[in-house]
């Protein structure tokens, strides 16, 4: 067994190994290279740099696995109609307190503002989303909490009902929100 770490493109599963060695190859034959910058600039009123695998990051030259992302309708369409009922109880929310990227990928969506502001990630039976906050919390409704950087504790709450978006969850996201947007 090799000690050596994994490579770059090695991703989940199969299906996504084919899709990154398909795009680094017509990026190849493209003359392109990941860090070649296409735009960097304010979309939708957050500041973004676009990569050639568009996708959109706060920094340039941020890394990533470069994979191409989805869009969130078909991430979305890949499961029960109650994850599409939650999920459009969180951006609705978010929208409500100004401009948020939605980088849909694979694994889920991840929301951003000026810095991760959240992640949506679908599961089976549930919805993980991970919210940035600057500090600890405790609650019952806090499955697991995970420091992130010095300054930033990830919060990952497991969500199987859109009824679960109530008043308290709205305020930690707009606390996220607030948090992670200059």
């Amino acid at each position: 067994m090799s000690s050596r770490a994994p490579d770059r493109a090695q991703v989940s599963t199969r299906h996504e190994r084919e899709l990154y060695y398909e795009f680094a190859e017509r990026l190849t034959a493209e003359g392109c290279s990941r860090s070649t910058t296409l735009l960097c600039g304010t979309i939708g009123g957050v500041t973004r740099w676009v990569c050639n695998c568009d996708r959109e990051f706060a920094s340039a030259n941020q890394a990533h696995v470069c994979v191409p992302g989805v869009t969130v309708n078909d991430l979305l369409a890949r499961h029960p109609h109650w994850v599409t009922e939650i999920y459009g109880a969180i951006i609705d929310h978010l929208r409500s307190l100004g401009p948020v990227h939605e980088d849909a990928v694979n694994v889920g969506i991840f929301l951003k503002s000026d810095r991760k502001i959240a992640e949506f990630r679908p599961r089976v039976r549930s919805v993980r989303l991970s919210l940035y906050l600057p500090y600890e919390m405790s609650d019952l409704r806090i499955a697991r909490t995970l420091p992130a950087a010095a300054d930033r504790i990830v919060h990952l709450f497991k969500l199987t009902s859109p009824a679960q978006i109530d008043d308290q969850l709205r305020e930690w996201l707009a606390e996220a929100y607030d948090f992670n947007t200059d």
